[in-house]
């Protein structure tokens, strides 16, 4: 295990430091100088019907607005999905409340038909069929951020709240059929605290080349009842970035997450099946066992606390979203992109603006481990590989269209705004 785990940061740790080395002694700056402003002023808009797939979470149709910049300088995105998830999603984001200083974002869902996958167990030894699906009837978050930055944003200085609640309705097995139903749902709700660092010697913010990034984050997630664990998580990313020829890139990413729980929630078996009670037959062995992993995956959730998950359109992306959960997270990846066109292009597709600066295929493996105890973490992974089309525009917007494999199969992912 700890082979495994200093392995990843070995490999980090060494990706880093060249990077650094490329871009703090290229020049005679000791930082890489930006190839484009940090603020991007191009106006943008976006309209287009959405299909979606996402993997543990359904499928349906939509329709995606998006623009920027028009009339004050800022992004916002609204989409509207029916079928297997019936939802609006609203966000603002990099609104200049102090001309290059202070920023605001704010982000929202409500969210009225969702459905998401129990699995058994947490960690890593988890059967991929072995699931039951949550079905919730209301789902609604909020969060709002407050972000100072200096320096053309290679500091970034931010705090963030988020409000969140949720009400499950009924539980199906993972063919779909109804396992419960609740008369009066069961609902929960929490507010979290989130406080971050972020350092950028890049070369560009949004799609940067060369150098490397760094960000620190402490969320902390008091209880909102007493059965619940008093916890805060500390994440870690580092991401370093080594030019290949005058315009294609090798990415590395290297990112971890720890819970530390300061007061553990409901640990009695008996309480939390009370919780969490389907209305089991004594024969019904699908409902017993659904119950069961409820209440398996709360109490180490109360007395562990909950990292950042791996699965979904961003770590391990060959994996159903929230595939992998426990209290200590370790991922590590490598991302080849090779630009096909560097370029300043402005175009109007009647439903798509903007000014196209890039079309790269990127081609990618990653690696991740999740466990309870920080001492097992690294003794078993998961990994993925796979290859995708990412479009760069003026705006500041990266749209990805990727295929993944893993060891359960293949997923797609349709995304923008990449996070690394």
């Amino acid at each position: 295990m700890f082979r495994s785990h200093s392995r990843v940061l070995a490999i980090a740790a060494l990706a880093l430091s060249s990077a650094w080395a490329h871009s703090a002694f290229a020049g005679d700056d000791w930082v890489v100088p930006r190839r484009r402003d940090s603020f991007p002023a191009t106006e943008s808009y976006l309209a287009l019907p959405l299909p979606y797939s996402i993997p543990g979470i359904g499928s349906g149709f939509g329709v995606l607005l998006y623009e920027t910049n028009h009339l004050f300088p800022h992004r916002a995105y609204i989409a509207f999905l029916q079928g297997d998830i019936e939802a609006v999603f609203a966000s603002i984001e990099q609104v200049q409340v102090v001309e290059r200083r202070l920023l605001f974002d704010l982000l929202t869902l409500n969210i009225t038909k969702f459905q998401a996958r129990n699995y058994t167990f947490r960690g890593m030894d988890s059967i991929s069929d072995t699931y039951t699906l949550l079905e919730f009837d209301k789902l609604e978050y909020y969060a709002p951020q407050l972000t100072y930055t200096r320096w053309e944003r290679r500091l970034d200085l931010y705090v963030r709240a988020v409000q969140s609640g949720a009400r499950l309705k009924r539980v199906r097995d993972s063919a779909g059929h109804v396992i419960s139903s609740f008369t009066e749902p069961q609902s929960a709700y929490s507010i979290e605290g989130r406080a971050g660092v972020r350092l950028d010697l890049t070369d560009e913010y949004f799609d940067p080349r060369r150098g490397v990034r760094f960000v620190t984050e402490y969320a902390d997630s008091p209880r909102q009842a007493t059965v619940q664990p008093d916890f805060y998580t500390l994440d870690y990313r580092l991401s370093a970035y080594l030019p290949l020829g005058s315009q294609s890139t090798l990415a590395f990413h290297a990112f971890q997450s720890d819970a530390v729980v300061r007061k553990t929630g409901e640990t009695r078996a008996s309480v939390l099946n009370q919780i969490n009670d389907l209305g089991c037959a004594s024969s019904d062995t699908a409902c017993l066992a659904s119950q069961a992993a409820l209440v398996n995956n709360d109490l180490a959730a109360n007395r562990n606390g909950t990292s950042a998950s791996l699965g979904g359109d961003s770590y391990l992306r060959g994996y159903p979203a929230d595939r992998f959960k426990g209290a200590h997270t370790l991922y590590a990846s490598a991302e080849l992109r090779w630009n096909l066109t560097d370029e300043f292009t402005p175009f109007d597709y009647l439903f798509f603006q903007d000014v196209r600066t890039g079309v790269q295929l990127a081609t990618f493996y990653e690696a991740g481990s999740v466990a309870e105890e920080p001492g097992t973490l690294g003794s078993h992974w998961k990994d993925d590989a796979g290859v995708g089309l990412r479009l760069v525009t003026a705006s500041g917007s990266v749209y990805r269209a990727e295929i993944a494999v893993g060891s359960e199969g293949l997923t797609t992912v349709l995304t923008a705004f990449y996070p690394w």
